[in-house]
């Protein structure tokens, strides 16, 4: 046996290492990425010289505080992998002369990740300026607002994936994970971030789940929009790769952006000592009297009620609380009081909000172009134009059909060919009363992460069981039980379904009414 797992231990190891293996092509391909070898070879064909090469893989082993030796060691061929920043090592070269002209900036985060909270990232930054704030006379401000009024920011900063506008394409989990400008070059004042990296949130620069570390990055991308390169030192927040741990901005590092900046004074700077963490308070958001909405996007859970929402994610944990949909959502018009429906419509992977007698299309959190300011109808979903809102959209995994509700009806459309042409012969709309036991007028409807389908009305929620079409049960549940939010007071009436299938299918109910009855006729004939 000890043998045997010998062996296995050892073809484990194999593997790992040939996992990480790369050819001369791939090194090649990764050094001309980072301009260790010059890109415009790829163009004709031009494949580095053995000198070339080897001296292009010393420049990275300087750069990336290995031995020098000329050979793609094991060291070497993991730096080339590991999370780094998108910009080109260019630590030879000198130091900006000048920086920013200006010593009050605003920064807009534009774009969020799907997988990350509002709350975590705002913070991150937050406390990712702080840190330059501290080195600096320059002060930073965040500005919240639409999509309109988020131009208007500085500093503008973008979570996003793939090919996205630049020339430093992201390149899903890994590799680049992060890049930004230097003062005076083309679109500067710009940092964009790998949406579909898997982001920690911690302030003290590391995380302990092998995520990356959010802060760390952002105060690493906000030294380059300041003028600082790239540093050799592995312990500095410019040192081109993100590792785990504390990291600082050496003295020699402060001496340059002080000649950029001057603040007079050098001072000991590290992550974990630029901010002072403070336990977040538990969750204290008030169930509202009504769910007006939900969305499930990406194993995120949105509750909207008026104009705020929150959320939680496949685990239950609460990753949004007592949130403006404005702080979110840039693009919606101003001029509402709540969200009739929402749901995300997979074949476009777009978010889609109904509000009265108009739909607006969202990718990600940002209202798509192809929407007018003032949204689009929703007969485009084959509505007759006398419906004046939607009460509830929801995708139904039993067919793969999305219904949408308005009052005691109900319309089936294929989401495959919705906005190309409505059927002529339809049976639609139906009668609601097909959905058995559901409350109206209904509020919010949805398919949670685990494809169950549940209804809300006035702070109450039943799930539905898809092969009986009908409620599961007869008293609902509050909606504390499921959305996180704090259980409405004591004494709240519920009410209870009239059509439940505990009183109209069961058979017990009716025998057993039956056999009652039977025996309080023979009591009362017992007394004559």
């Amino acid at each position: 046996m000890s043998k045997l797992l010998s062996a296995l231990m050892l073809c484990g190891l194999i593997i790992c290492q040939s996992a990480l293996a790369l050819d001369r092509y791939e090194a090649e391909l990764l050094l001309q990425k980072y301009d260790y070898i010059r890109s415009s070879w790829l163009e004709y064909g031009r494949n580095a010289t053995e000198e070339e090469y080897t001296q292009a893989v010393r420049d990275l082993q300087f750069t990336a505080n290995l031995t020098v030796t000329g050979l793609l060691d094991n060291a070497t061929q993991q730096r080339l992998v590991e999370p780094r920043c998108g910009r080109s090592d260019d630590v030879s070269f000198p130091h900006k002369k000048t920086g920013l002209s200006q010593r009050n900036l605003t920064f807009g985060i534009f774009r969020y990740p799907w997988s990350s909270s509002v709350s975590d990232i705002r913070d991150v930054m937050a406390a990712a300026f702080a840190f330059w704030e501290k080195l600096t006379p320059l002060r930073f401000t965040e500005l919240i607002g639409n999509s309109e009024e988020l131009k208007m920011a500085d500093i503008t900063i973008v979570f996003d994936s793939g090919y996205h506008d630049d020339s430093r394409i992201f390149d899903d989990e890994g590799g680049i994970v992060a890049h930004a400008r230097y003062p005076g070059e083309i679109n500067e004042l710009q940092i964009h971030f790998d949406s579909k990296e898997k982001w920690g949130f911690n302030l003290n620069g590391s995380e302990d789940d092998g995520s990356i570390n959010l802060y760390r990055v952002a105060v690493h991308e906000i030294g380059h929009i300041l003028g600082l390169r790239h540093s050799t030192n592995p312990h500095s927040v410019m040192f081109a790769w993100f590792g785990q741990g504390n990291a600082l901005l050496p003295e020699d590092e402060q001496t340059t952006l002080n000649k950029l900046y001057p603040s007079g004074e050098i001072i000991e700077m590290t992550l974990n000592h630029s901010t002072v963490t403070t336990p977040k308070p538990a969750l204290g958001l008030p169930c509202p009297k009504s769910v007006d909405a939900v969305l499930v996007v990406q194993r995120q859970t949105f509750f909207f009620s008026n104009d705020w929402f929150w959320s939680i994610n496949a685990n239950g944990i609460v990753t949004e609380q007592n949130t403006s949909i404005y702080a979110y959502w840039y693009g919606l018009p101003f001029n509402i009081s709540k969200i009739d429906a929402v749901y995300y419509h997979k074949p476009q992977q777009k978010v889609v909000f109904f509000i009265g007698k108009k739909y607006y299309l969202f990718q990600s959190n940002r209202i798509h172009p192809s929407t007018p300011a003032g949204g689009r109808p929703i007969a485009d979903f084959c509505l007759p134009n006398s419906v004046n809102k939607v009460d509830a959209v929801f995708f139904w995994e039993h067919n793969k059909m999305t219904y949408i509700i308005s009052g005691n009806m109900y319309w089936r459309i294929n989401d495959e060919n919705y906005l190309q042409s409505c059927p002529t012969d339809s049976t639609y709309p139906r009668d609601m009363s097909v959905w058995r036991g559901v409350q109206l007028p209904v509020d919010a409807a949805f398919t949670s992460v685990t494809k169950e389908l549940y209804f809300f009305k006035n702070g109450f929620y039943w799930m539905f069981n898809d092969t009986e079409m009908s409620v599961t049960q007869v008293q609902p549940k509050l909606i504390s039980d499921w959305s996180k939010c704090l259980p409405l007071r004591t004494g709240v009436k519920r009410p209870i379904s009239t059509t439940s299938p505990d009183v109209n299918s069961s058979p017990s109910l009716c025998i057993c009414a039956v056999i009652v009855y039977f025996f309080t006729i023979v009591y009362i004939l017992s007394y004559f």
